[in-house]
């Protein structure tokens, strides 16, 4: 992990300029640093200045920097430098007035969840700021299924002590869209551990004299009793689970978005923009309400959640995680550049010499329903083949099938 002078960090940021400022919140305001010498080969970064008054003591922030050098997860937003020095200590004063630290992380160009999902004048300002883009796509179903697997991921990593690395469970507890940011290919990071805590093996839960987190987002169990354990990280993954499904803020028209949707049809309340195949809307509903139950007992654990035995459901994950940097890859055809373009896919299709081109169709037909251009039905037929060979290759029962999928492979990539 890198230490820098807080002169260096401010002089990135052009003295922490407005104009620079990509957020803010409870803990202070993120800026952009378009270079740091001697870090990330000149990458952007973000630099988070924590205010003072939002830290309990010097020892508590080491302990947070520990955790988080000590933490490393493909969903978890890496923090690779910081600058503990006073403003004043950097340029050769003696006043000690501003003892805030920074912290260094990758700068996520793709902005956050809760900025992605609900697009006004503010959000727009700072996706700009960070993608020098002005306005951008709303999140398709495909990329907010990936975006909440990415999310529980890291969360089940947190709550895994690791007895070979002498890491315990960590709890979050500040789970919302806001914490969630996504880099330029939507892939997601958890970010602001800044109210996580420890749990001993001795101990199921911490105890608050005081209510830490975000209105909306806590388990009332915590709130009644002030007992936080890894079933309320699991309660604000629910929440957020409904808000990526509605494209509603967790407060709406004087209720909660729980309230809004616990016995809700899923065609009345899902974001029609996000184009979800009714099927799998219906089972994300279904786990978003799992993770929400009351009495506690009744609710699904986040690996539950992950490992949803429905078949539409394990169909989508497979597609995402299987077929992900098949999509990304194929992601910047258009119909007049891909010489698989100038035919159409369901006419393709039918004309594979297969005996398992039927279940390809079958698949294409469910996924093409979230299409828009050609180029995403050439991702989506893609998905079917891709699909279609891991179900083969899983199969004992079905040798037809087995010997059927790879030919559609061959056929795919040849066409």
């Amino acid at each position: 992990m890198a230490v820098f002078f807080r002169g260096e960090l401010e002089a990135a940021t052009g003295g922490f300029a407005k104009e620079n400022c990509a957020g803010s919140g409870g803990f202070g305001s993120v800026y952009k640093a378009d270079q740091l010498d001697g870090l990330g080969n000149g990458a952007p970064m973000a630099i988070k200045k924590l205010d003072s008054g939002s830290m309990q003591g010097h020892g508590e922030f080491l302990q947070e920097l520990q955790v988080l050098g000590g933490c490393r997860h493909e969903h978890l937003l890496p923090v690779i430098g910081f600058a503990s020095d006073s403003a004043s200590a950097s340029s050769g004063q003696k006043d000690q007035s501003d003892s805030s630290v920074c912290l260094v992380m990758p700068l996520m160009q793709g902005g956050n969840l809760e900025d992605r999902l609900f697009c006004n004048e503010g959000s727009d300002s700072r996706l700009s700021l960070l993608c020098h883009r002005k306005q951008l796509e709303p999140l398709k179903w495909q990329d907010r299924l990936r975006i909440i697997t990415g999310l529980i991921r890291a969360l089940l990593y947190l709550h895994t002590p690791d007895t070979s690395r002498c890491k315990p469970v960590i709890l979050h507890r500040d789970i919302k869209p806001a914490n969630i940011l996504l880099d330029k290919r939507l892939n997601a990071r958890l970010s602001d551990v800044g109210l996580a805590q420890l749990l001993s093996s001795r101990r199921k839960h911490v105890s608050n004299s005081f209510v830490c987190g975000t209105h909306g987002y806590l388990d009332p169990h915590y709130l009644q009793t002030g007992h936080f354990d890894v079933q309320c990280d699991a309660y604000a993954v629910g929440v957020t689970m409904l808000m990526t499904l509605t494209s509603t803020p967790v407060y709406y028209d004087g209720e909660t978005i729980v309230d809004r949707c616990m016995d809700a049809e899923v065609p009345d309340i899902v974001d029609a923009k996000a184009c979800w195949p009714m099927e799998v809307a219906e089972k994300f509903h279904e786990i978003s309400l799992g993770l929400l139950k009351f009495p506690r007992r009744e609710r699904i654990s986040l690996s539950d959640a992950l490992g949803s035995a429905s078949p539409s459901f394990r169909r989508a994950a497979a597609q995402l995680s299987a077929g992900c940097s098949k999509a990304s890859s194929t992601s910047s055809l258009s119909p007049s550049s891909s010489p698989k373009a100038g035919r159409t896919i369901p006419t393709a299709l039918k004309s594979a010499s297969c005996v398992c081109a039927g279940l390809v169709r079958s698949l294409f037909r469910r996924l093409c329903r979230a299409c828009l251009t050609d180029a995403r039905c050439l991702r989506c037929a893609s998905s079917a083949v891709t699909v279609c060979c891991a179900r083969a290759a899983s199969s004992t029962s079905s040798p037809g099938l087995g010997r059927c999928a790879p030919a559609a492979r061959r056929w795919w990539t040849k066409t």
